[in-house]
């Protein structure tokens, strides 16, 4: 599968690959994204799969924004990683008011949040950060002030993310079906489901995961990943073949292609990383509608 276009979005050359740095300012960012998600959880109408509590990627501004919040004028909150803070976006796409989170508690942050929902007309005594779903426990749960102690760190974070978007946004289009582009306040993985099939109901019956995730007990650092997935019957394996140089296959309670982003930093061009990432997905998608036994072609001919 060849996803190469006559003109390819902007990718941000990546350079840093310290992965403890990167690994603790990701956790800060990922906090602090909960403001976001719980803002969708408690503002917006509740989706049958929680889609209200997603978070989409803002290039302007290079901010993760969650869904639109309705109040006595439209809005939506955002993490700006760069520089650890908050920021509310106008539906004029003007930033109407910001916090940084450099060095101020949780609790902090909830009280100012809540002001500025009620500054919004919006009922503030209903917004806190009792999360229905598990993410892993952070300091600043038990009191420890979030900090911006690596500057690179966050930033790299940010160019990773205005990457894969544009060019997961690319990879995605192709599809005829598919779940839309988002960020998952649990995970905090970007990505889409790309349906092969679906049941008379409508429901998907085999489909594709293709997105970029942060470390996690799969990889000790962020990652591309191509996931096949079918309602019933064995991923036939055989298919597996290598991809690009730095990938690999894993099986187990977890069936994916991935590439590291150690594999790409280093790379003397971003449109050289770029090329690579791109060539990953297309290779291992191709093998993941193989496994799944489809003879799917919705992606030709786009």
């Amino acid at each position: 599968m060849t996803l190469d276009k006559p003109s390819l979005p902007a990718w941000p050359r990546i350079t840093y690959g310290n992965k403890n740095p990167l690994k603790r300012a990701t956790e800060q960012i990922h906090r602090a994204a909960q403001f976001v998600s719980m803002t969708g959880k408690h503002y917006c109408v509740i989706q049958g799969d929680d889609s209200q509590t997603n978070m989409f990627w803002d290039k302007k501004h290079r901010l993760l924004v969650g869904r639109p919040i309705e109040g006595d004028f439209n809005f939506r909150l955002g993490v700006h990683p760069e520089t650890l803070s908050l920021k509310v976006v106008s539906e004029d796409d003007d930033i109407l008011s910001e916090l940084s989170l450099n060095g101020r508690l949780k609790s902090e942050v909830e009280n100012w949040w809540r002001g500025k929902i009620k500054e919004y007309g919006l009922d503030e005594s209903i917004f806190n950060l009792d999360l229905h779903y598990d993410i892993p426990s952070h300091p600043t749960d038990q009191g420890v002030p979030f900090q911006l102690i690596d500057q690179q760190a966050f930033k790299a974070f940010a160019d990773l993310r205005q990457g894969a978007h544009s060019l997961l946004a690319q990879v995605v289009s192709y599809f005829e079906d598919e779940t839309g582009l988002a960020t998952w306040p649990h995970h905090f993985d970007v990505g889409s489901y790309l349906v092969l099939e679906r049941d008379k109901e409508g429901k998907m019956t085999k489909a594709i995961s293709v997105g970029m995730a942060i470390h996690d007990q799969h990889v000790d650092e962020p990652y591309f990943y191509v996931n096949p997935w079918r309602k019933e019957g064995e991923i036939r394996t055989e298919f597996f073949q290598e991809t690009v140089e730095g990938a690999n296959w894993q099986t187990g309670d977890w069936t994916g292609s991935i590439l590291p982003l150690s594999a790409i930093v280093g790379m003397e061009s971003a449109k050289k990383q770029q090329q690579l990432v791109l060539e990953f997905i297309g290779k291992s998608l191709d093998q993941a509608i193989s496994a799944l036994e489809t003879d799917s072609k919705k992606w030709q001919d786009r």
